[in-house]
């Protein structure tokens, strides 16, 4: 992507053609104004209805841009991090019903915003990290049974939401997550993952995956060592989402 964003154009609708791979869209670290948006990028993706991929991030899209994109019912893959669409955008793409994978990773959301999406029944990837969610906007996602995978790492999110998380894991109905991350969440100690440990072995290793690194009043270590034993215990989880040092410890040799 060098190459084309070093490039000096000015018309943002060539700058839009030289984004295109086969059906994705990338035009990463290219600022769009709404106007812009909506003068060139959406008609763009209304005339090639084929790209189903869209990354928008880092192009310093606010609400009004957020609002524009998310009438665009083409797309089922959308990557708008590192923006600044806030709960209004948030909202919008909530409302949403062609997009299944979603990343709004620091955007400026709130409980507000979490709760918008948690009502969503087209989302099954969502990525949130990096905003300001506290308990209550991630226990809302609890009675949702269409995400699978939910990433509420760096965010405001503590012990009670995961005493929560399990006694609903507990219950008949169970939850419909195959992954939820917590990393990077400090308001999390033992005894959030102590509620964890006490729910079924299976779910409880995928729920905590990413605990571990957190900054607890448990040493860093013991909890990475517990979380390394949930996840090589685990082979059937997609690791493909684990921190960099996590990839690095599972590639040591056995001691």
């Amino acid at each position: 992507m060098d190459a084309r964003t070093n490039l000096d154009f000015k018309n943002k609708s060539a700058l839009i053609v030289l984004g295109v791979y086969e059906e994705r869209l990338i035009l990463t670290g290219i600022p769009f104004t709404s106007d812009e948006i909506r003068n060139y990028l959406i008609p763009y993706l209304k005339s090639h209805p084929e790209i189903k991929s869209l990354r928008l991030n880092e192009c310093e899209i606010d609400s009004a841009g957020a609002k524009q994109l998310a009438e665009i019912n083409t797309i089922t893959e959308l990557d708008i991090s590192d923006n600044d669409i806030g709960d209004e955008g948030a909202k919008a793409f909530a409302a949403n019903q062609s997009i299944t994978r979603l990343n709004v990773g620091s955007n400026n959301i709130t409980d507000e915003g979490a709760k918008a999406f948690s009502a969503n029944k087209t989302i099954i990837e969502l990525f949130m990290y990096g905003n300001n969610i506290t308990d209550e906007g991630a226990k809302a996602f609890f009675s949702n049974k269409t995400i699978k995978k939910l990433d509420f790492s760096a965010n405001y999110v503590s012990d009670e939401c995961l005493k929560v998380l399990a006694a609903s894991d507990a219950s008949a109905e169970g939850l419909s997550f195959k992954m939820i991350s917590v990393s990077f969440c400090d308001r999390i100690t033992r005894t959030g993952l102590n509620a964890l440990e006490e729910t079924d072995p299976h779910k409880r290793a995928q729920h905590a995956l990413n605990a571990g690194i957190n900054p607890a009043d448990v040493p860093v270590p013991s909890l990475k060592r517990l979380c390394l034993f949930k996840i090589k215990n685990s082979p059937q989880l997609n690791k493909d989402h684990l921190t960099v040092d996590l990839k690095e410890e599972l590639k040591k040799p056995k001691v």
